[in-house]
């Protein structure tokens, strides 16, 4: 979920909502796009070139004929469905080997965001859960965390631990935290000036 000015939000509907992700799935469709924008990476990155369509569909009354529609809660509060298409050309040795696509749908509680907008602010989203949340996940096994007592405390420390590594400019976490934990000593004397 992205909070957007004045209490609006912008959200993601995965297949854990399946009524309301074939509804959106409808409106975007049967029906015609009120703004399209289309952004693509102006340089290969990581061996990969992205290219991002964000589509704008408007519900409106029409769309109770889908029969999706009329019985949700959330009908109310939607006011703009949301079709991004991501096409990502992976390269090796300066030749595509491969073309992927990849359709995320949202929804949003506000229509006062352009196509261009709402493009770079999911992007932007993105790069947070990629630079923060993944790493978090993959990296330091959050989610598999068995600590019940002060959890708290657990995530602080993580979080320290982070936040040092980045601000030393790390690139590879994982690394970093694989040789520290061979040497001790080596990570009081990088992160703490001890010897």
């Amino acid at each position: 979920m992205i909070r957007l000015k004045k209490n609006h939000i912008l959200t993601q509907v995965k297949g854990n909502q399946k009524q309301l992700l074939e509804t959106i799935k409808q409106i975007c469709k049967y029906s015609k796009a009120v703004e399209v924008d289309i952004q693509t990476d102006s340089r290969v990155k990581r061996n990969r070139l992205e290219t991002r369509k964000l589509s704008i569909f408007a519900p409106n009354i029409s769309y109770l004929s889908l029969g999706y529609i009329y019985d949700l809660e959330w009908r109310k509060h939607v006011r703009v469905a949301i079709k991004l298409e991501k096409k990502v050309k992976h390269y090796q040795k300066k030749q595509v080997v491969k073309t992927t696509l990849e359709t995320s749908y949202f929804i949003s509680t506000t229509g006062k965001f352009s196509a261009k907008e709402l493009n770079q602010i999911i992007r932007e989203h993105w790069f947070i859960e990629n630079k923060n949340h993944y790493v978090r996940d993959e990296v330091l096994k959050e989610d598999r965390s068995q600590i019940r007592k002060k959890a708290g405390v657990f995530v602080r420390l993580r979080s320290f631990a982070l936040n040092l590594m980045r601000n030393l400019k790390v690139n590879n976490i994982a690394r970093e935290i694989h040789k520290n934990t061979l040497d001790m000593r080596r990570m009081l004397r990088l992160y703490f000036s001890v010897e």
